[in-house]
């Protein structure tokens, strides 16, 4: 009987890593490049948050002004980009993001070998000020992401990013699993002869 539960547990922890999507995004580390940041133009009430907030989990009130505890931004498209470089590599087959409301953000992933692919672009076009946006792909295996400007008016915000996901088990634990998973193979072939 210990045996027995000895090998459901094996198997519960080797599985727990393709289950249980989270926000890989969590707590990533954010750059902002270009030179539009922080320029809202003829806008009044601008007062930009740090790039951290944009992978710090926390949602602003639907319609809140898009220059206001924002990451915003004004400029050409695509010449300004938030990069988001993940804790690890994850697997991610979902993203929502939180922006301003008449733009386009085009979304894309740095893979494992450093190269980066064009995902997918969030219209978050509803109402007025900050709105969700969300997008659903096949699984891509990620070590960051970049959101650029690709539609609208000139002047872009983004207040909360997230990338539904797993993380990729580092090799070490792998090889720390399959061995414990050896001992209670060899512990149960002992006990059964």
């Amino acid at each position: 009987m210990k045996i027995k539960s000895l090998l459901a547990v094996s198997c519960v922890m080797a599985s727990g890593w393709a289950c249980a999507a989270t926000n890989v995004a969590l707590g990533g580390a954010v750059s902002l490049l270009g030179t539009g940041f922080n320029d809202s133009g003829y806008w009044s009430g601008a007062s930009p948050a740090a790039p951290s907030t944009v992978v710090d989990g926390v949602y602003l009130t639907t319609g809140t002004q898009w220059n206001t505890g924002t990451v915003f931004w004004s400029g050409a498209f695509g010449a300004d980009t938030v990069q988001i470089d993940l804790a690890t590599a994850a697997k991610v087959t979902k993203i929502d993001l939180q922006a301003d409301n008449n733009d386009d953000y085009g979304i894309a992933y740095r893979d494992m070998g450093g190269v980066w692919h064009d995902l997918t672009t969030i219209s978050p076009h509803r109402s007025w000020g900050m709105e969700m946006g969300q997008a659903n792909f096949g699984e891509v295996t990620a070590t960051a992401f970049a959101i650029k400007a690709v539609g609208g008016d000139g002047y872009y915000s983004v207040s909360e990013f997230q990338a539904i996901g797993a993380p990729v088990p580092e090799p070490e634990s792998i090889a720390v699993m399959l061995a414990g998973m050896a001992v209670v193979g060899f512990v149960a072939r002992r006990k059964s002869a």
